[in-house]
């Protein structure tokens, strides 16, 4: 049994027309992000998914995929435009919860949420917890304060406050980092539980660099009014993927749903619609960490 959780966002997910014809393209309308109904995939979806909505966990401190917006404080972002897109081509309403980041995948897995939709790197780590079924994917990338000296690889973490995010791989390498340094050249992690917490933390000279996703990294550079500048290349491609409970009868819907947005180019104007066509798949797999 789903266990009910406090309502934070509801998305109402409505049908609408768009024409395609099972080939990848780009839709007319780069704004037009609705997804239609496709019935075939509607009703593989299990039962049990059909009575309320999907409960759907996502740390909103991660923009342009997930963040809060607006008067009303919605839940938006490119994730979030995705989910909608894929609840509607299943027949499906969802509520969006804001969460942790580090207590997604686990919620998951317990059956507290649904889905898991929120920049989370299809890993084996995770994987031997819960699905991932794959839908894009992002590099990562270093940002510091504009005129501090420059980071590019783990090594010059050395020495370093290193702000990162709970539970994310970022954390996990500025771990393995940490031993690797010279003791004159102490590594000091500053963790948060929120991306949004760990840029603030370099702004404020609290932390002297931090790191992230390539898209979340240069969003919070480019909305830092000059403060901060990315450091290096991106490195480590890797898919995102949406954490499906094991055994859930939800993985295989869903991977169809993906692929049926690529297919009928609703997929490439979310993409567009948040400058992220870079980062787009073109087919959806499970379980495709490259770790």
């Amino acid at each position: 049994m789903r266990r009910v959780v406090a309502v934070l966002f509801v998305a109402s997910v409505g049908i609408a027309a768009l024409a395609g014809c099972g080939t990848t393209k780009v839709a007319s309308s780069p704004q037009n992000t609705t997804a239609p109904l496709d019935k075939r995939i509607a009703g593989s979806v299990p039962d049990r998914y059909r009575d309320q909505p999907l409960i759907i966990a996502t740390d909103a401190s991660l923009a342009p995929m997930e963040l809060v917006a607006g008067k009303k404080k919605s839940i938006v972002g490119a994730d979030i435009d995705i989910v909608n897109a894929l609840a509607s081509t299943m027949g499906l309403k969802v509520i969006i919860q804001n969460v942790d980041f580090n207590k997604i995948v686990s919620g998951v897995d317990s059956g507290a949420y649904d889905l898991g939709v929120s920049s989370i790197t299809d890993t084996r780590a995770r994987e031997a917890k819960i699905d991932f079924v794959t839908y894009f994917q992002a590099g990562s990338s270093y940002y510091v304060r504009k005129g501090a000296a420059k980071v590019a690889q783990p090594d010059d973490l050395c020495g370093q406050r290193v702000a990162v995010q709970e539970g994310t791989i970022l954390e996990t390498l500025a771990v393995k980092q940490k031993p690797l340094c010279d003791k004159a050249e102490p590594l000091t992690i500053v963790r948060f539980p929120q991306q949004t917490e760990a840029t603030q933390a370099v702004i404020g000279k609290k932390a002297d660099v931090t790191l992230s996703d390539t898209p979340i990294a240069s969003w919070a550079v480019r909305n830092s009014k000059g403060k901060l500048v990315l450091s290096g290349e991106p490195f480590s491609v890797a898919p995102y993927g949406i954490a499906v409970a094991k055994g859930s009868g939800l993985t295989e819907p869903l991977q169809k749903a993906v692929n049926k947005i690529i297919a009928n180019g609703v997929y490439d104007n979310i993409l567009l619609k948040w400058g992220l066509q870079t980062g787009a798949v073109r087919k959806s797999l499970v379980n495709a960490a490259i770790n």
